[in-house]
């Protein structure tokens, strides 16, 4: 793990990011969710455990924004697409922070050994959306697969929280790519990996807008114990402001770019009489 640590810290690498650099990285962050990740007697070595997976996790969210410009940012059209080698660590990238969420889902309750861990791999999530869900069809066949997966907690606050960053929300709900075309190499990539495990016609139902509309609500709005756990309770909370946020989007003049009128004024307002009925 020395080595590790060296490589990813070395100057050079911090100057001019390379694979040699993610891939320290990688292997550091596969050890460290090992160790936080398993109990421990000593709070000291829990503790230590911990920072070396945020430490890890920030340097990765560091060397990711550095390479892939949100869209936010408008500087990411003056800036060369990495090369397919860095997309392809982009797409064990994405099965590592996965992996965090589906161990902690797993897991009986919450516990307090790994809550950092957890809380800096969902701000990850989110941060490095744009790089984890380059296409509304990648974020569709993820969110269609948790939908019908019962231990899902942590793996949907992260989700629907990266959801939530968006500048525009229904677009990425309806399929629309306009605003994920500007990674093409790591688009395909993702593809590629994304070709390997195809979704059925029925998880391509679940995600149609009636059908997100009602898991929202029912995440929201429903519960069946009275004691609620971390995870419970911050994913309550998404569905809540996914479903503000939504209302706003429907109803405003969100839209500068284009100009045009609220989707309710527009023909796209036909799912909501769907979802009525």
């Amino acid at each position: 793990s020395y080595n590790c640590i060296s490589c990813a810290i070395n100057s050079h690498h911090l100057l001019a990011v390379s694979t040699v650099a993610i891939e320290s990285l990688f292997r550091l962050l596969d050890w460290s969710i090992q160790k936080a990740l398993v109990g421990s007697l000593s709070e000291d070595k829990a503790w230590f455990q911990e920072c070396n997976t945020i430490i890890s996790i920030l340097s990765l969210r560091f060397y990711i924004c550095s390479l892939y410009f949100s869209p936010k940012c408008g500087k990411q059209m003056d800036k060369k697409e990495p090369s397919s080698s860095i997309a392809e660590q982009m797409v064990r990238f994405a099965s590592i922070i996965g992996s965090i969420f589906e161990i902690a889902n797993d897991q009986r309750g919450d516990s307090s050994s790994c809550s950092i861990l957890l809380e800096e791999a969902v701000n990850c999530a989110v941060q490095c959306s744009h790089v984890l869900y380059p296409s509304s069809t990648i974020f569709l066949t993820r969110f269609s697969f948790l939908i019908s997966t019962p231990s899902r907690e942590w793996s949907l606050v992260a989700l629907l929280n990266a959801l939530l960053s968006q500048e525009y929300i229904l677009p990425t709900l309806l399929g629309s790519d306009r605003n994920f075309m500007q990674f093409p190499i790591l688009l395909a990539k993702m593809n590629e990996q994304l070709g390997k495990k195809r979704i059925s016609e029925n998880q391509h139902r679940l995600v149609s807008i009636q059908n997100v509309f009602r898991f929202l609500f029912e995440i929201a709005f429903t519960s069946t114990t009275m004691l609620q756990s971390e995870s419970r309770v911050r994913l309550r909370a998404a569905g809540q402001s996914l479903i503000t946020a939504i209302a706003r989007e429907l109803v405003t003049f969100k839209d500068i770019v284009s100009d045009g009128p609220p989707i309710l004024q527009t023909p796209n307002r036909s799912f909501s009489c769907t979802f009525a009925v």
